[in-house]
């Protein structure tokens, strides 16, 4: 993740859908399209992110007030926790693709820059054409 802390942004997402419906429902949606066309189970990239991201969010250190909110129930919280994973798994999935798209921007600036050399060149050539 480009000079981005993996875990920071993870635990930002977390308290991002933890705290905002819409971003949590988004992230669902984005998720659910993922889901079709990719591999869920646990030895697919999917389910190894689930592991990952369920370790860390039932021992880290958001751990104890995501759990505390669903004292008492654990059909809620086992709930609540697949859909979390499910929410942050769409965000880095989303992520890696904008960091991908995002480095083509460095090439979508060069290009910019030898088209108004190209036009600066042009516009010398024709003045000395018209002066010649």
């Amino acid at each position: 993740m480009d000079g981005e802390n993996p875990k920071e942004v993870v635990l930002a997402t977390i308290m991002a859908a933890v705290d905002n419906d819409r971003i949590a429902r988004d992230l669902r949606l984005v998720y659910d399209m993922i889901e079709k066309e990719g591999d869920t189970s646990k030895e697919g990239l999917l389910g190894k992110m689930s592991e990952e991201l369920t370790q860390m969010i039932v021992e880290g250190p958001l751990a104890s007030d995501f759990i505390g909110n669903f004292e008492g129930d654990e059909d809620a919280l086992k709930e609540r926790l697949e859909d979390l994973v499910k929410e942050v798994t769409a965000f880095l999935w989303l992520h890696r693709i904008h960091i991908n798209v995002q480095r083509y921007a460095q090439t979508v600036n060069a290009l910019e820059q030898v088209f108004r050399l190209k036009q600066e060149m042009d516009r010398v050539s024709d003045f000395q054409d018209d002066n010649a």
